[in-house]
């Protein structure tokens, strides 16, 4: 049989059915039959290549024309069209397309070449998987490439052996050891020890990694220069069918500045505790905007009685007599015009950006009170805006009984 037309139809997984991925007429005609056919989408069994995916087999149509379940017959029939074969693409049994051919001849089913194209359709289907396969692979190989060139330019990369002798470096690693390649294969990764970690901190890693696991953590090593750097690691073991590594690659993220900074914002944070420590007659105590108090210092557990431990989050006004902020923050409403708690009345003005000292009545944690000057100001935040409160106090109990002497 003569074949004068083609059709090659497709799958269309997420709809559910076939569509016609290529359509091709001897001497490039473009007919009735053709445009049609481009045009169709078929659930299975609907047309030839329905029945095709729907029965999993070739269809032989000896009488094109006539056949009831070719929707295309009146197009076929001004076309010329008389005989049609139809076979699957099959892939582990599964149909992943059609392929079909018209003739201008009518011819009974030949069994031999019906077992032709079956088996045609099944060699197509292995072609398919090799070509499926070959973009996976260049789309994994492609995506592989990326992450490396990713990596390679923002961390350093070593791949050493089991007995941990470097066997690969990236040049990021280079550039930041001043070490050359050269250099570093063969060692193993003594030559950027620092000298800061200790034999346990070793011991530990290898431990892990030699029990098969991930091992983490932040290391100081040392440039060729003789200058620090620190990294973030992590190493992955590569293992072998007996479960035994074989290889290991380490990937690290340089943290050196957040470190630096790190160091600094805890030796500024010891030095503060030192000070408020040695404050031991002034009341230093920081609050957030809520109140809550986050610094409490020895003098301040010296003057009210509560340990810092205890008063962490604990309302400010606590350690205030509860009516007298009553009566000042009815003043601070009338004042302003909008309503006021206790803790307003103690931050109105440093709220505002002014500095206040006034005398208080204060209570102990056994619940007696004393007068105490507090001076509350404002602490700003990173954008300059007010992001708590801090209140130094002492005890004026002395002077205000020498003054009530003196009034008397």
């Amino acid at each position: 049989m003569g074949w004068t037309a083609a059709g090659a139809w497709e799958i269309d997984a997420a709809a559910g059915e076939l569509y016609c991925a290529h359509f091709w007429e001897s001497a490039g005609r473009s007919t009735a039959f053709t445009r049609r056919s481009r045009l169709l989408r078929l659930k299975r069994g609907e047309d030839l290549p329905g029945r095709v995916w729907s029965e999993s087999r070739t269809v032989w149509i000896s009488d094109l024309p006539r056949d009831a379940d070719f929707p295309r017959a009146e197009e076929a029939r001004a076309d010329g069209l008389l005989g049609a074969l139809a076979f699957p693409i099959l892939l582990d049994g599964r149909v992943e397309g059609v392929l079909e051919f018209f003739g201008t001849s009518s011819q009974e089913p030949d069994a031999e070449l019906l077992g032709l194209f079956a088996a045609v359709g099944v060699q197509l289907g292995e072609f398919l998987r090799r070509r499926r396969a070959a973009r996976i692979l260049a789309r994994s190989m492609r995506e592989l490439s990326e992450l490396k060139t990713a990596i390679d330019a923002s961390a350093l990369v070593s791949v050493t052996d089991a007995a941990g002798r470097i066997t690969g470096v990236n040049e990021h690693f280079v550039r930041v050891s001043g070490y050359s390649r050269d250099e570093l294969i063969g060692r193993t990764h003594k030559i950027v020890n620092s000298g800061v970690h200790d034999a346990a901190f070793f011991t530990e890693m290898w431990e892990t990694l030699r029990a098969g696991r991930r091992w983490r953590g932040e290391v100081c090593n040392r440039a060729k220069d003789g200058s620090l750097y620190w990294v973030d690691m992590t190493i992955s073991p590569f293992l072998d069918e007996d479960g035994k590594p074989f290889q290991y690659i380490a990937i690290r993220n340089i943290i050196t500045d957040a470190k630096l900074a790190a160091g600094r914002v805890a030796a500024a944070r010891a030095r503060l505790q030192a000070v408020l420590d040695h404050a031991a007659q002034v009341a230093i105590v920081a609050a957030d905007l809520e109140g809550r108090i986050s610094i409490f210092n020895k003098g301040a557990e010296n003057l009210f009685g509560f340990g810092a431990t205890e008063m962490s989050g604990r309302p400010l006004t606590d350690l205030h007599e509860a009516e007298e902020l009553a009566a000042r923050a009815g003043l601070l409403a009338l004042e302003s015009g909008r309503p006021a708690g206790g803790f307003d009345a103690l931050v109105d003005r440093a709220r505002r950006g002014e500095s206040e000292t006034r005398e208080w009545t204060c209570v102990r944690k056994d619940k007696t009170a004393f007068p105490g000057s507090l001076s509350v100001t404002a602490l700003k935040d990173e954008a300059g805006g007010v992001g708590g409160f801090l209140v130094v106090g002492v005890d004026v109990s002395q002077a205000k009984a020498a003054r009530d002497a003196l009034a008397a």
